[in-house]
């Protein structure tokens, strides 16, 4: 018996959104399911990341200006009805001598094909201070991006950065610093827009 496929939208056929067949072929089908997926895994490591300092107004203060990218991950939305489920798992500890709790911000950007990165959800945790590292931290989120896109069939890049956000040092010598040991997890699922149900009206109480 030959199958019929559903007849597929104009939006199915735009380079970026092509690249599974099996997308391809139930595009119209697509309803309220965890569709495309991408999960960025990195294993134990070590990445120190200080408190900068810099001069204002002749006074040494401290910025938050080094945010490296921990994890990455991209979707393919086809529609602007599409959602983003984010989910992270980051392993750290504070380290260097001195001072109390080291604290970091953890946070998510998003990219839509060649356009500005933007920061889109952040969480912050802490840690106590431990030059050994000996007391790591496992911080997890989750998170909805439920307004990725303004068209159709547009790449979408998730960046999971990290910034210091520790009290700068009261003490000469202080080295207030947090380190990403790893690993790291990021994960991103697309999820369709819910298949709307007729409801006979006896059954809402509402």
């Amino acid at each position: 018996m030959n199958r019929k496929w559903p007849k597929l939208k104009a939006s199915c056929f735009k380079r970026g959104c092509f690249p599974h067949h099996k997308k391809f072929h139930h595009c119209k089908r697509e309803k309220g399911l965890l569709t495309e997926f991408d999960a960025d895994v990195r294993g134990g490591r070590s990445q120190p990341i200080p408190l900068l300092s810099s001069a204002t107004n002749g006074n040494v203060g401290f910025s938050n200006i080094f945010e490296p990218e921990i994890a990455q991950v991209s979707v393919c939305l086809d529609d602007r009805s599409d959602r983003v489920w984010l989910t992270g798992t980051v392993v750290w500890a504070g380290s260097g001598t001195g001072g109390p709790d080291r604290i970091a911000e953890f946070f998510l950007t998003r990219t839509v094909e060649d356009g500005q990165e933007s920061e889109i959800f952040s969480v912050a945790d802490n840690a106590p201070a431990g030059g050994d590292l000996g007391n790591p931290v496992t911080t997890t989120f989750t998170f909805v991006d439920e307004d990725p896109i303004n068209t159709v069939c547009e790449n979408v890049v998730y960046r999971l950065r990290v910034r210091n956000i520790s009290t700068g040092p009261a003490a000469t010598g202080e080295n207030r610093t947090i380190t990403v040991t790893g690993p790291v997890v990021l994960t991103a699922a697309e999820i369709e827009e819910n298949k709307k149900r007729r409801i006979h009206p006896s059954c809402c109480k509402c």
